[in-house]
């Protein structure tokens, strides 16, 4: 199977040319289990979720519709104090978990955990935009 470099999306062979970003496939399949790539400056902040069930039905969500996410915990010692400051939470709970999509996946990924977490979806100021 062809995928995309950039995308990370798997597509039908005979393809060349991914239809999302224009990038050119690559054969064979993209890497997958062991180390996740780690969020980098083209990773922003969604949303704060409060406990781990609602948590992972964001995230859930979020890979039905294909879009790559991960899950911060501000329990995370230094990032509990540097969350206050970055999110514009004043007192980040602890139980808050903070879900960061790939930038060109920011305003689907909003749309779809409104929907899906409703009252539960804490709104939090970025820095990355």
């Amino acid at each position: 199977m062809a995928y995309c470099p950039n995308c990370k999306y798997e597509y039908q062979p005979g393809i060349q040319i991914c239809p999302d970003c224009g990038d050119m496939l690559i054969e064979g399949a993209p890497a997958v289990g062991g180390a996740a790539f780690p969020p980098d400056n083209s990773w922003v902040k969604i949303c704060g979720v409060s406990g781990g069930v609602k948590s992972e039905v964001a995230l859930g969500a979020l890979e039905t519709s294909n879009i790559p996410s991960t899950l911060i915990s501000s329990a995370f010692g230094s990032f509990n104090r540097a969350a206050a400051v970055n999110t514009g939470l004043p007192n980040v709970r602890k139980d808050l978990n903070f879900i960061l999509v790939p930038r060109e996946f920011r305003e689907e990924a909003e749309m779809i955990l409104e929907a899906v977490l409703g009252e539960d979806y804490i709104e939090i100021e970025s820095d990355q935009q």
